[in-house]
């Protein structure tokens, strides 16, 4: 053989053998080999952009195989890389929403926004990725309903206003989970109550072994039972939700335990007042905005990176704590600002305006999306004069036992009242077995009621 052919295969040799190293180091890095088929589009499974930005603020998709819990030591030891507060708004007021603005001019002696590197953390389970690629053309929308969707959120290919809402409503938040929960209502007082609560969450829409839903496909069963004070304890909601709720409302019963009985109860959807919250918060501002869409007209205002709350662990210790205070949480007019992370994330930008006809307190809506969950991270309702009247901010978390991204904390402020409205998590529990629909039942509330 000639010299010059040897030269030849030795360099064919090394080409290949530098394409097989690419592609193995390409298998350690990549979350798994069913989930790359979005990839060729840039990409992550859920629909977000796969890449960075141009200056590296936010980076890459984290998540799968290389987002393991390991990375919450991470986060609990990253450093503050700046702050927002009065003094320096003018200089990060193009970063952060309306609602962010609003708070620290409102509030200037005390709001503040503490800003940390960006982790692209959220990631679900493998079975869920599958559903969402079924779901590019499976799902349909048609007069503000959703059929043909499986168990994912149903537009992860979208710019749509209305259609990035409904992935807020059904992205994965677990299949069967229960909740202990703490609420307040904080006025400018040192009086209030404290609510704690016990939630169970049953996801049917997440039913893995069902088919592509239909007009009349059930969403949740949620049941609610305060746990104290003691003149409360043993108080039940239940409500009983379909994915379609502008043709099927929501379903509502109350167990009162000073009269031990069941009652129905009308109308908890849109802007009925939620009791714990003291009015504060609406029916349908459960995790930001719930049930129908139909009530307004919803347009993209576009995708920007903004400053939002984001991988909250450090508050999601401080709230497990049996040991600290509500009142060094809770501030008199928002969470003390040293608990709370924010970070720089690309989110669309949707508002919704109320429909001629329609009636809601709120005639605008603005809502902040995380690319990575498709969850509201944070809402701006205005009045009827379109001023802004209540900012909703939800610091979330990645719950490495659902997979997924969830709220540690949601809180609902009142820019008029100067009151705000608390709800935290203390514990999650995913359930690995699905629970007997019979204990969602009216007819279970009872016996499972506290006294």
């Amino acid at each position: 053989m000639k010299i010059q052919n040897v030269k030849i295969i030795l360099q064919q040799y090394s080409v290949l053998r530098s394409v097989l190293l690419a592609l193995v180091l390409t298998l350690l890095i990549t979350p798994s080999l069913s989930l790359a088929a979005g990839y060729d589009q840039g990409l992550t499974p859920f629909g977000a952009e796969y890449g960075g930005n141009a200056d590296g603020s936010i980076p890459e998709w984290q998540g799968g195989n290389r987002n393991a819990p390991d990375l919450d030591v991470t986060l609990r030891e990253s450093q503050l890389l700046y702050k927002v507060d009065a003094k320096n708004l003018g200089k990060y007021k193009d970063v952060l929403p309306e609602g962010l603005v609003k708070l620290i001019s409102r509030y200037p002696n005390s709001m503040k926004v503490n800003v940390y590197p960006t982790y692209r953390t959220a990631y679900y389970p493998e079975w869920v990725y599958g559903f969402a690629k079924k779901n590019i053309t499976a799902s349909n929308e048609i007069n503000n309903t959703v059929t043909g969707a499986y168990p994912a959120p149903p537009f992860i290919h979208t710019n749509q206003g209305n259609r990035l809402v409904w992935n807020h409503l059904l992205t994965y938040k677990g299949v069967y989970t229960e909740l202990r929960t703490r609420e307040v209502t904080r006025r400018d007082t040192n009086k209030y109550v404290t609510f704690n609560s016990t939630i169970s969450l049953y996801l049917s829409y997440y039913d893995r072994e069902r088919g592509p839903s239909d007009i009349d496909q059930p969403y949740i069963y949620y049941l609610s039972k305060i746990r104290s004070p003691s003149r409360y304890a043993g108080g039940i909601l239940l409500l009983h939700e379909q994915v379609n709720a502008s043709l099927r409302p929501r379903q509502g019963w109350v167990y009162l335990p000073g009269q031990r009985r069941v009652m129905r109860i009308p109308g908890v959807d849109f802007d009925s007042p939620m009791q714990l919250s003291e009015s504060v918060r609406f029916a349908d501002e459960i995790n930001l905005f719930n049930g129908s869409i139909d009530h307004y007209n919803w347009r993209t205002i576009g995708k920007k990176e903004l400053v939002i709350p984001y991988n909250n662990i450090i508050l999601s210790d401080k709230i497990s704590r049996s040991d600290l205070e509500d009142k060094h949480l809770m501030t008199k007019h928002h969470l003390a600002p040293h608990f709370l992370r924010y970070e720089k994330h690309r989110v669309w930008v949707v508002e919704g305006r109320l429909k001629t006809g329609k009636r809601h307190a709120y005639k605008k809506r603005r809502f902040y999306i995380d690319e990575d969950s498709w969850l509201i991270m944070l809402a701006e309702n205005y009045d009827k004069n379109d001023e802004l009247w209540r900012v909703s901010i939800s610091y979330s978390k990645q719950y490495h036992q659902l997979p997924g991204v969830f709220s540690v904390a949601d809180t609902f402020h009142d820019l008029k009242e100067s009151v705000y409205f608390f709800q935290g998590i203390e514990n999650l529990t995913s359930k690995q077995e699905l629970p007997p629909k019979a204990s969602f039942m009216p007819s279970a509330l009872r016996r499972n009621a506290i006294r």
